[in-house]
């Protein structure tokens, strides 16, 4: 058996190793042709790597476009984000203006040829910091017959820190506290923005701390007004007069606004004996005080 297979490849050998070099050769000059290497051209934008957290960045070009090759089957499955343009910020130095090399990453299988540019120029800043300013506004109303009596921040002054350009447009940090519907003192963490002058928001800055606590002290508002006094008799038959018959109130808005009249206490006829003029206490609701809490009643 053995030597009959034995036969059968020493058998035109040299035609048969000609054969298969040739049918070699025809399936590379095939797959050549079916699947030739391409170029194609991807637009990426350009990444930034490795810059500290305490500087900020420019790039005068944002995109570059990159030319690769490979089979035109690799392209198939090919898609952008699995190629890189990358600056490496990271032994720049300190500050300025200057051209840093685009690095391109391509995967196994294809080969970078050549890019629109070898360098971008960028702009580098260092953060700084500065103290500006706190300004507390108020928004909102207080529940009525309230008033405010003093806002007290906690923070006059707070950090702020980016670039020198950024940093001198910022005016103040402004924060807003809200009073509505408030019925007593209170305090409330309250957000901060920053400003230019014009009170306009500046972006790209940081707060050291991004909110204040603000404490609001209110009071009631007390009025004073004058209402007449009636003096108040125990039966319809007695006729008197009181002096003087106004007085002046004062106490909480809520408790005077409605206050038209002042009585005074019962008055019966037993009271005046052989007198014709008493002197009597005003009945006042509870917070309110007159000037002068006593009148004199004349009897008719």
């Amino acid at each position: 058996m053995m030597d009959a297979i034995k036969r059968a490849i020493k058998h035109n050998l040299p035609e048969k190793i000609i054969a298969l070099f040739l049918s070699l050769i025809l399936w590379l000059f095939v797959m050549e042709n079916a699947n030739p290497t391409i170029e194609r051209s991807f637009t990426l934008p350009i990444e930034v790597a490795k810059v500290g957290d305490d500087y900020e960045y420019n790039l005068k070009m944002k995109q570059i476009k990159l030319t690769i090759a490979a089979k035109r089957i690799y392209f198939a499955s090919l898609s952008s984000n699995k190629l890189r343009a990358t600056v490496d910020l990271s032994e720049s130095g300190s500050s300025g203006t200057f051209d840093a090399p685009i690095l391109v990453e391509v995967p196994t299988g294809y080969e970078y040829i050549k890019k629109s540019a070898d360098t971008v120029k960028v702009t580098l800043e260092p953060h700084i910091s500065t103290p500006v300013p706190v300004e507390i506004r108020e928004r909102g109303t207080l529940s009525p017959h309230m008033k405010i009596l003093s806002v007290q921040k906690t923070d006059t002054m707070l950090l702020i820190s980016g670039t020198r350009e950024m940093t001198s447009k910022v005016s103040k940090l402004v924060g807003y506290v809200d009073l509505t519907g408030r019925t007593e003192d209170f305090e409330q963490e309250v957000a901060l923005i920053p400003v230019d002058a014009n009170g306009r928001e500046v972006t790209n800055v940081k707060m050291l701390a991004p909110t204040t606590l603000v404490k609001v002290l209110t009071e009631r508002n007390i009025i004073t007004r004058r209402v007449n006094i009636a003096p108040d008799v125990s039966e319809p038959s007695l006729i008197v007069t009181v002096h003087p018959d106004v007085v002046e109130v004062t106490g909480d808005e809520k408790e005077i606004e409605n206050l038209k009249v002042v009585k005074t206490e019962k008055i019966s006829r037993q009271d005046f004996s052989n007198n014709n003029s008493i002197f009597v206490n005003l009945v006042l609701p509870k917070g309110v005080t007159a000037v002068n809490s006593v009148v004199a009643v004349t009897k008719k």
